[in-house]
């Protein structure tokens, strides 16, 4: 499983796309509160099981982050090559 997190943020009068893949849960929900630091409030995830979005806010801007979860289909080694 991948997750992605795209999306469009305004930050201090800049517009800023936001296109990132993670490997785990945990990693996007960190990342989100890394945004803090360049003044970013976001919102808890809303959404169900194969999709959410979260709002982020501040003083100069703010925007929308939408996040998927996508399967990743691993090949099995030299098998499917031929011969």
């Amino acid at each position: 499983m991948k997750y992605s997190v795209t999306g469009r943020l305004t930050v201090k009068d800049k517009e800023v796309t936001v296109e990132r893949k993670f490997r785990k849960m945990r990693n996007v929900r960190n990342y989100l509160k890394s945004l803090r630091e360049i003044g970013l409030e976001c919102s808890e995830l809303q959404g169900e099981k194969e999709s959410w979005s979260t709002e982020c806010r501040s003083r100069a801007g703010g925007g929308r982050l939408d996040v998927k979860r996508e399967r990743v289909e691993r090949s099995k080694g030299k098998e499917g090559k031929g011969d």
